[in-house]
């Protein structure tokens, strides 16, 4: 383990943990409020909002769009997180 680096040593321990019978999930609580480009299925373009809570199990966010939508994307949807509004409304 002294030849990884930092993230090799994540991965590791993670897949130690899932072995052992533990259940790993990242902390998605950091992302509230925070603007989300996301693509959903059914929907041919990327999706814009703001993230308003997280589930429960971390599967999946809430996210309040600019038409005032909500849409519930999975964590695996997400293409990337922004901190101001305009950055994630210009990311295509």
């Amino acid at each position: 383990m002294e030849n990884m680096n930092n993230a090799e040593q994540i991965i590791a321990a993670i897949n130690f943990f899932n072995q052992n019978g533990y259940v790993v999930r990242m902390n998605l609580q950091k992302y509230i409020n925070k603007w989300i480009a996301f693509t959903q299925r059914g929907m041919e373009s990327i999706l814009h909002g703001r993230i308003i809570s997280v589930s429960n199990f971390d599967e999946f966010f809430y996210v309040k769009c600019k038409n005032g939508e909500i849409r519930y994307p999975n964590v695996e949807d997400a293409i990337k997180f922004f901190d101001s509004k305009k950055e994630c409304y210009e990311f295509k």
